[in-house]
């Protein structure tokens, strides 16, 4: 094994594997130099790593390092500890002291073997121990009553409580935490302003659809100081509908201006055209249609068997009628009136 001579300059500590080698470096230094440097200081590391007491572990040479000098920074912070429950604040006011907790599992002398200490597969305290098959009735109750469901279901009932205080507990630390993130900032100027709450009328993050979130996720990358050009996509996302920005074209170029007066003249010059040409069409169905009355009047269709009828009844009238066919209402009639003349009928 190679050896390298001492660092003169550097920060050693071989229980974080780390080596700071803090010799002097040229300005101006080639990427071979740089190599040769980082070769020279690992290999020195090595050489300090097994120089310590070593140990072989299922045929594996193992060394023993000792304890760390050089106190690295933490990435993420300390956490919290949990808050208590309701029961934990309670036996803490009244002084109750928790039994020590037992194992979950037992060992078994018979099947040597850890077997759980309660429920399926338990350990057995005796040799003839097996499941509860007779349930002694108490005095004066029903002796019809099935005392196995009645048992069943109070360990549901148990089972039930324990699952609603559980998410009890969660609901009340998670509205504890929301009170402390929803206190007023100290730098706003109105304290009563506050950024970290959601305004009214959104709603929960729960409750919003993919079109919201797509729109504030958007709008997150917009706020960057590129407005959201480098920033990465994730896969399947959709670019979101930028605002066209107008294009403003040269001003030293004569020959697209010029075409482009002119393609500007030959739109104006078409717009009448096709107007004489709708209005031409709507002329052409009017007088269509007029010819077509005309041509229906000319031919008289065929009468209606309603105006039939009343024809043959008019003329059976007046075949049968008898008299003076005056009628009061005309001119001889209202003459007779006068006179004083009776009109027969």
């Amino acid at each position: 094994m190679s050896t390298v001579d001492n660092i003169l300059d550097s920060c050693l500590d071989v229980g974080n594997l780390l080596l700071i080698n803090k010799d002097q470096i040229d300005k101006k230094i080639d990427d071979k130099q740089l190599n040769i440097l980082t070769q020279k200081s690992t290999q020195y590391l090595f050489d300090k790593i097994w120089s310590l007491p070593r140990k072989v572990v299922q045929d594996a040479t193992c060394v023993m390092l000792p304890s760390t000098e050089y106190s690295l920074p933490r990435e993420k912070p300390i956490p919290k500890p949990k808050e208590p429950t309701k029961w934990e604040k309670f036996a803490k006011e009244k002084g109750i002291i928790s039994k020590n907790k037992r194992s979950k599992k037992v060992w078994d002398d018979t099947t040597k073997e850890w077997k759980p200490r309660f429920g399926y597969r338990r350990a057995l305290k005796e040799e003839n121990e097996t499941k509860d098959w007779l349930i002694e009735i108490p005095d004066k109750a029903d002796p019809y009553k099935d005392y196995f469901v009645e048992r069943s279901n109070i360990k549901k009932e148990m089972a039930n409580k324990q699952e609603f205080q559980r998410l009890k507990n969660i609901s009340r630390n998670e509205k504890n935490s929301q009170q402390i993130s929803s206190k007023p900032l100290l730098n706003s100027k109105k304290l009563k302003i506050n950024g970290n709450l959601e305004p009214l009328g959104l709603g929960s993050f729960e409750g919003k659809s993919k079109e919201q979130l797509n729109h504030h996720l958007n709008r997150a990358k917009k706020s960057t100081s590129s407005a959201g050009k480098f920033q990465s996509t994730l896969k399947g996302e959709k670019t979101p509908k930028m605002v066209i920005k107008r294009k403003f074209e040269s001003n030293e170029d004569f020959s697209n201006e010029r075409n482009r007066q002119l393609e500007i003249l030959n739109k104006i010059k078409q717009k009448p055209k096709e107007k004489e040409n709708i209005l031409g069409g709507i002329n052409k169905k009017i007088k269509k249609t007029e010819e077509e009355f005309k041509n229906k009047e000319k031919k008289g269709g065929k009468r209606s068997k309603s105006s039939i009828d009343r024809q043959q009844h008019f003329e059976k009238k007046k075949k049968n009628f008898k008299g003076n066919f005056k009628s009061k209402y005309s001119k001889a009639g209202k003459a007779a009136q006068r006179k004083g003349g009776q009109r027969k009928n």
